[in-house]
């Protein structure tokens, strides 16, 4: 199981730093595989460019993204080392994260998931609304014809209407 480091902090300097070396000085006699990615040191942007979007929408995802896939999906165990600014963590490691992660998802799992609703809904909820279209226009078609503005075939129909109903009254198919 691969131990995943994520580091966003652009001073080498920094306390950050220090608790990076710290951490994974002891990491590494503990564990097995401890790998590090160090957002600012590797040029990572985190800005999203139309250039970005093209070649997702060509299945061909940036080089940052997919070595972060990588890295995502192998992680056993992840830890975030950044500095706090205002209680949240920066836009760098922000734009890494759902980069990362939310690609992996969309590019694998999600897309499958996606597809698989959208045949779904298209074989069989919008197969039930058309298949109910067509039988209401079959039956109108039919009824139609029996629609010949007499009288007569009105006080017909009314007939064996009463007919069928007092039969089933008196049959003992509604007792």
């Amino acid at each position: 199981m691969n131990h995943l480091v994520i580091y966003a902090h652009p001073n080498p300097a920094s306390f950050n730093h220090a608790i990076l070396e710290a951490y994974t000085r002891e990491l590494a006699a503990a564990w097995p595989e401890v790998r590090i990615r160090d957002l600012y040191g590797t040029g990572f942007n985190p800005v999203f460019l139309q250039s970005d979007y093209d070649m997702i929408d060509r299945n061909t995802p940036l080089d940052d993204i997919r070595q972060g896939q990588d890295l995502f999906s192998c992680a056993g165990v992840m830890t975030f080392i950044f500095p706090v600014f205002w209680a949240g963590m920066p836009a760098m490691l922000k734009g890494w994260y759902y980069d990362s992660s939310i690609s992996a998802f969309m590019g694998g799992p999600g897309r499958k998931v996606f597809q698989a609703t959208t045949d779904f809904d298209k074989t069989v909820v919008d197969g039930a609304v058309n298949g109910v279209g067509t039988l209401v226009a079959e039956v109108s078609t039919r009824a139609r014809l029996l629609q010949t503005g007499y009288v007569r075939n009105h006080a017909l129909g009314l007939t064996i209407g009463v007919v069928v109903v007092v039969g089933l009254l008196f049959s003992k198919a509604v007792f």
